[in-house]
């Protein structure tokens, strides 16, 4: 896999640098915000020499970043995305979603006077649920 990201790296350096030669891969970092660095280094005349640039390659596509500043910022732009679904099945997902639920649930018993008295099963899952947020932060 290294050697087709070396390839694939130094084919974006080619198609976006005009006239350069001694191109060559400087460095790898795989696990790279979810994806692979290459360091590409180049010469594009007699007077720019040792130039380098960035290639991120991630599921197969490539992003060229031309200096470290706006490496820098490609990095901060970069955000692990999780799967809405993975982060709801989640423990904490699930356990924000059922307590929501329930709150909302009390809210409306409350509100809509429907019922003299909030249901016993109600109020203790709500306080179950709050005593793990709370059990779990005093933890942490």
């Amino acid at each position: 896999m290294t050697t087709m990201d070396s390839q694939l790296a130094i084919e974006t350096i080619k198609k976006n640098n005009d006239g350069i030669y001694n191109i060559y891969v400087g460095s790898i970092r795989r696990d790279f915000l979810g994806g692979t660095l290459i360091a590409v280094c180049f010469d594009k005349s007699d007077t720019e020499k040792n130039l380098m640039n960035y290639v991120f390659i991630k599921d197969g596509d490539s992003e060229l970043i031309r200096n470290d500043v706006l490496l820098l910022d490609r990095i901060r732009s970069i955000k692990i995305r999780k799967n809405i679904l993975e982060t709801l099945l989640h423990s904490d997902g699930v356990a924000a979603i059922i307590a929501v639920s329930i709150m909302l649930l009390i809210g409306y018993i409350t509100i809509s006077g429907s019922q003299k008295e909030i249901p016993s099963v109600l109020t203790n899952a709500l306080t179950v649920i709050l005593g793990f947020y709370f059990g779990k932060a005093t933890k942490n």
